[in-house]
């Protein structure tokens, strides 16, 4: 029953695509960064630990859960290809005006150099690099979340995309070979940062942003080699960062292990033996524990933990008992379950993150997996709508901004608006916004003839 069932979850991806027969399939399109997240939940976690779990579980969670992978994965594909996806897209507003490519260049140096300071404050806020790099899985967390460091941390992600609009700019142009090599440096350099780091979806972040840079400028998709080659390493070092982010600390890689031995240990990251110990705190796992203990022991969250969109941006520092919705919600599954690792800062019992079973079940049960399966699709569509209507440099840096919320809405949905929105999604649109160049209009005087009036390329036509 439960090979028939992680089968079927694998099948909806394959469906998915296999009926997509309009040809206009775009590798920045974030549905591609959900699907891969789903089936690693819900096909490879579920199987390979598949008599843990029956063990811990028993037959009944586990196949309601795997049902309820099915359910929202199919109604995910209706969401994304239901009419009002593309409706609403096509009908968003877009910035007027014609882009210029001599202010992206300016506007990417300026951006990077942004990014840098953020960054170096962050660092200098946390006790300089020596405390910063002391520790391992090195992130914003570190700093002290009542100082303003904690927003200038939003920042720091401009390093990255100030790359991107720099290798756009410069890729295709023969004037900029020492600075096109000269940021391929730097972007080689930001992606082993983010290993050393431990920060996965940073180091993904960065393989996108590449790959964004290099074919998404020309609106062109890369060839099926070289995706499956950069889909196999990402694989890999994915599963390389998961098992030892932990033992990068004081500038070095602390593990005598030979190449074949981490290579064989970062695959194993996917390959759990059904002897090992059930990973009860991964993302599937969470996903039982709410089927399991959700509405018998915690009651339906019925969207309270929503409220963490309005409490979110307001500073500690001015409301130093600020309520955490999101994180008193899950601290009560994680007690009951014992899925919790760590007791965060405001002091309840966090784990990993629920993943788009886990979280839609706990909002509203069956029918918030229907609900949540619907907006997800219907929701990266129209991302995907709007972002194509953008020509150029300025489609393509939105479009990469955007291509990681498939993943989002997968791994934690509806995180967006708390973390990508008021960081990247706003600078993303600033950025577009500065690059536009308006042109003037200018008005006849009221006698001026006919011909004058018709022929007046200011009176026709404004970009």
């Amino acid at each position: 029953m439960v090979a028939f069932l992680v089968c079927a979850i694998a099948c909806v991806p394959i469906a998915f695509y296999g009926l997509r027969i309009d040809r206009k399939w775009w590798f920045l399109d974030p549905i591609n960064t959900f699907w891969p997240v789903f089936v690693l939940f819900g096909v490879v976690q579920a199987w390979y630990s598949r008599a843990g779990w029956l063990a811990v579980y028993g037959e009944a969670t586990v196949y309601w859960t795997l049902s309820l992978y099915i359910i929202g994965g199919v109604c995910v594909c209706f969401g994304y290809r239901a009419r009002p996806g593309p409706f609403i897209g096509r009908t968003l507003p877009v910035l007027r005006g014609r882009e210029d490519r001599s202010r992206w260049f300016r506007i990417g140096v300026i951006t990077l150099l942004l990014g840098l300071c953020a960054y170096a404050y962050v660092i200098r806020n946390a006790g300089g690099l020596e405390v910063f790099l002391s520790s391992s899985r090195l992130n914003v967390s570190n700093i002290d979340q009542l100082t303003i460091g904690a927003y200038v941390a939003y920042f720091v992600p401009l390093i990255p995309m100030g790359l991107m609009i720099l290798l756009c700019t410069t890729f295709s142009d023969r004037r900029y070979v020492l600075t096109k090599r000269l940021v391929l440096g730097g972007m080689g350099a930001w992606t082993f940062w983010n290993v050393y780091a431990g920060t996965r979806s940073g180091f993904i972040s960065a393989v996108v942003l590449l790959f964004g840079a290099v074919y998404g400028a020309k609106r062109r998709n890369p060839s099926p080699a070289v995706m499956i080659g950069a889909l196999s390493a990402v694989v890999v070092i994915v599963g390389f960062i998961t098992q030892y982010r932990g033992d990068f600390y004081g500038g070095h890689f602390n593990v005598e292990h030979n190449s074949s031995q981490v290579l064989d240990r970062s695959i194993r990251m996917y390959t759990t033996a059904e002897g090992d110990s059930v990973p009860l705190g991964s993302e599937f796992g969470m996903s039982l524990a709410v089927v399991e203990y959700v509405p018998s022991q915690v009651p339906y969250d019925l969207g309270y933990m929503l409220l963490e969109l309005f409490t979110a941006p307001i500073p500690r520092g001015i409301w130093p008992d600020k309520i955490y919705p999101s994180g008193k919600s899950w601290d009560q599954v994680h007690r009951v379950a014992r899925t919790g690792s760590w007791i965060n800062a405001a002091g309840y019992l966090s784990g990993p993150a629920p993943g788009f079973v886990g979280k839609w079940f706990y909002m509203a049960g069956p029918l918030g997996v229907v609900i949540g399966g619907l907006w997800t699709g219907m929701f990266l569509q129209v991302v995907r709508t709007y972002t194509a209507r953008y020509p150029g440099i300025a489609g393509t840096v939105l479009a990469v901004n955007c291509a990681m919320l498939g993943f989002s809405e997968m791994n934690n949905p509806l995180s967006w608006p708390v973390g990508w929105l008021p960081s990247s999604g706003v600078f993303a649109f600033v950025l577009v916004a500065l690059s536009r160049r308006h042109a003037v209009r200018r008005y006849m005087p009221r006698g001026a003839s006919p011909a004058l009036r018709a022929g007046s390329i200011w009176l026709r036509r404004q970009t």
